[in-house]
Parts: C-alpha cells; structure tokens; sequence
C-alpha cells in the first residue's frame, strides 16, 4: 500500500490571515509548523494501517514548508515545484493505491473561508467547472485519478470537506476549522492532529475509496482581477476571451485540461 499526500497550510487550524500563509510574515512559522503536525499525523496514521510507503507533496507557494525531519522515518517529501501540470500532485503517477489532501481550503468566491482561493490570490476571483465552483481539490483529485489514483481523505476547513464530500461521497473527511465571515473557528491544534491521524489509519484500513469521476467533457471557465491576466490566458491554442476579465475552455481530454490549468493559472 503506498500513500500520496498533497499538503497545503490554508486548511490547518488556527491559520486565518494571508500573512500567516506567507515565508518571513508574521504568523508563518507557527502556521508551517502546525502544518508540518498535521501532515506528519496523516502519515502516522497511513503507516499505522499498513502503509508500506508515504510520499508527501508541498503544494504551498514555494513548496519549501515542509520538513524532512517533522515526518516519521520512512515518508519521502518532494518539496519545490517540478513544472509538471500535475503541480500539487506531482509524482502522484508513480502508482499509488491512494491519496490524501491535508490542509486544504474553500474555493475561490467561498464565504466559507476568509482565506478562499483557487491557486492564485488574488488573481482568479472565480473559476468554475461545467458550471460549478472549482476548488483546488476538483483539480487535484482529476488529476489523481487520471493516474488511477483514488482519493480517499481531505483535511481543512468545513467548507472545503462538505465541497469534498459532495463530489466524493467515499472520502474521508476532517473539518479542524470553520470560516466565521472574516474570522475562523479553530479546534485545538493537539486535538486535530488526533482526528487526522485517526482518519488517516481508518482510510487505509478500510480501503473505501475510489477515484473521482473523469467527466467526458470539461467546460473552464476563470475570471481574472485584471483584465491583462486574462489576455495572456486567452493566447492559450483553444482558449476564448469571453468578456474583459473571462476566460473559457473546453475539452474532453482530462490531461488536457490540466495543462490548460497550468498555462492559465
């Protein structure tokens, strides 16, 4: 049994503001390190199950958050970006038997988090596909699955689970934290990394998971802050400037799909 994990630090409890997300603003180190525990929890609970390996992927800015040495022996960290369309989950084809989210957040346009966004803050104010929000998530979990990889636990903010739970009725889910307007409603940093690790151990004992549904075809479409950003989108071979600001694409090919992401985002 081999386990991804795709780590980001929006979804970690206690972290509320953009400077907490930030390397060098105040806040950050507690944030990272709290997000290294909770991380470091999934992974406990992945090998406790039976595991055989653990890989874990840093899908936070520069993908430099994660340490080494805050994960049990034995996991492998893959930290910095390695320009695959892949991004967060890179090297999740490396034939995985599932994967896990840990800190993940609330789409962008989501009142569910004041810290909601898809990939890029503040740029994309809202991305939608076949016509419904889309969060990070729906594109992490198209992308496991175009590998046959299922998803099978995501950790974050309420929002994000319940977004989860909609697509994926299978998937595990741990809620450390809740939006309140600008705020969030945070569960005790101990208390969440139990919660994970117990989740994490029942996914992988329980094998109840499987892939998220590929559908047969993908209709994008990203609406930018600036209306430059969104030119520079629409030169991608198949895009169409729908207004100033939007941006669509279409296509059938998942693969496809992702790589227009990429360029775009």
């Amino acid at each position: 049994m081999r386990v991804f994990i795709s780590a980001d630090i929006e979804g970690c409890t206690g972290v509320t503001t953009w400077d907490e997300t930030f390397y060098g603003k105040p806040g950050y180190a507690e944030a990272a390190e709290q997000m290294n525990k909770e991380v470091a929890a999934a992974a406990r609970g992945a090998l406790a199950a039976g595991a055989d390996e653990v890989v874990v992927k840093d899908g936070h800015e520069d993908a430099m958050n994660i340490q080494p040495s805050a994960m049990p022996r034995g996991v492998k960290v893959l930290r910095g970006w390695t320009q695959d369309i892949d991004a967060m989950m890179a090297g999740v084809g490396g034939g995985f038997d599932c994967a896990f989210y840990i800190g993940y957040h609330a789409e962008a346009g989501s009142s569910s988090s004041p810290l909601s966004h898809t990939t890029e803050f503040p740029i994309l104010q809202k991305a939608l596909l076949n016509g419904k929000p889309m969060a990070e998530f729906d594109v992490n979990a198209l992308a496991a699955a175009r590998h046959g990889v299922p998803s099978a636990l995501i950790t974050g903010d309420k929002g994000i689970c319940d977004k989860a739970s909609e697509s994926c009725p299978w998937i595990k889910t741990v809620a450390v934290k809740e939006g309140v307007s600008g705020g969030t409603l945070n569960m005790h940093p101990e208390e969440a990394c139990e919660l994970i690790e117990e989740a994490a151990k029942a996914a992988v004992s329980e094998k109840n998971f499987r892939c998220a549904e590929i559908p047969e075809h993908f209709e994008m479409e990203l609406t930018y802050k600036y209306h430059t950003r969104a030119k520079k989108a629409s030169t991608y071979p198949g895009a169409v400037l729908k207004d100033d600001c939007t941006v669509t694409y279409e296509t059938d090919d998942v693969a496809d799909l992702l790589e227009a992401y990429s360029f775009m985002v």
